[in-house]
């Protein structure tokens, strides 16, 4: 009788109008949380060069670096980047990364395309070096934000900035009468930014060798003689503002840079009148808009 009744229970609970009568309501729950603030610093350019999936190599132009002469110097200690040299330091220089010639390399100031469309070569020899705060170099393809492509790679010369308050006169004399003056000043602040820096290099070149006289295989005509007509002049002169608009920047630069010197030639055959000159003159202003969603950067340059 016990099982009869449990049955009919049963089937009393499981009836369609027991299954309507018993609803179950579900309500929105809403949790409530403070606000919460993320504080960090934005990544530099430098840092981000360094996460970047690509061959690149950074040199670093701090101060016990630039006791080096030109950037051909700088350039010959990075990997898989060949430097070709025609002579000592003024002479005319060339880079090649991983063997490509050195038209197939692009080279940047400040992203800046300095090469020229005559012949696509630079004379390393010709860049200044005194106002330089790294030198970046791409094995292969170069980044997005230099424009245009390259097959054998990208050299990219990267102007100092100001970092602090900071003022620096420095002198040094050498052999055959080097001698090098350089002074720099810069000043930081929240608003505004200003480096500026001039460097002059004298140097005579008149060192003494071993002169065989067009007759390498006749020793009795060789002679001890003078280096003569190989003096080297360079004058070189930087300024950069910066004026911060919140995340944004304009940033306004002009560097100029002159070389006098003489081309004495053959050893053998030197030459006493042979001279060389050369004004180099970059004007860029810019526009860095750092804004998360969209970052904007325009510029105007003007190269002589």
């Amino acid at each position: 009788m016990g099982r009869i009744l449990a049955l009919i229970g049963l089937a009393v609970a499981l009836t369609p109008t027991s299954l309507r009568a018993t609803s179950i309501a579900f309500r929105d729950t809403i949790f409530e949380i403070p606000e919460i603030v993320v504080e960090a610093q934005r990544l530099s350019r430098l840092e981000n060069l360094k996460n970047r999936p690509t061959f690149i190599s950074i040199v670093p132009m701090d101060d016990a670096n630039r006791r080096l002469s030109s950037a051909a110097d700088y350039l010959a200690s990075v990997v898989g980047c060949h430097i070709q040299s025609t002579g000592g330091y003024g002479a005319f220089s060339t880079a090649s990364v991983r063997g490509a010639s050195a038209k197939q390399v692009r080279i940047f100031i400040d992203g800046i395309p300095v090469s020229q469309a005559e012949s696509g070569i630079i004379d390393l020899a010709n860049l200044p070096i005194g106002s330089l705060e790294r030198i970046e170099v791409y094995r292969g393809f170069g980044p997005y934000d230099l424009s245009g492509s390259s097959i054998g790679g990208v050299i990219n010369f990267v102007t100092r900035s100001p970092q602090k308050n900071h003022a620096q006169v420095s002198f040094s004399y050498g052999s055959w009468a080097t001698k090098r003056f350089q002074a720099s000043y810069s000043h930081a602040s929240p608003t505004w930014d200003v480096f500026t820096t001039a460097r002059v290099l004298t140097t005579r070149g008149n060192f003494k060798f071993l002169d065989d006289n067009g007759t390498p295989y006749n020793p009795d005509d060789d002679e001890i003689t003078e280096r003569i007509n190989n003096d080297l002049s360079e004058y070189e002169g930087f300024v950069k503002f910066t004026r911060h608009f919140g995340k944004a920047q304009l940033i306004a630069s002009n560097q100029f840079y002159r070389r006098e010197q003489g081309l004495p030639g053959y050893s053998s055959l030197q030459s006493r009148t042979q001279r060389m000159e050369r004004t180099y003159n970059l004007t860029h202003i810019a526009w860095h808009g750092n804004n998360v969603r969209l970052p904007i950067r325009a510029g105007i340059f003007y190269l002589y």
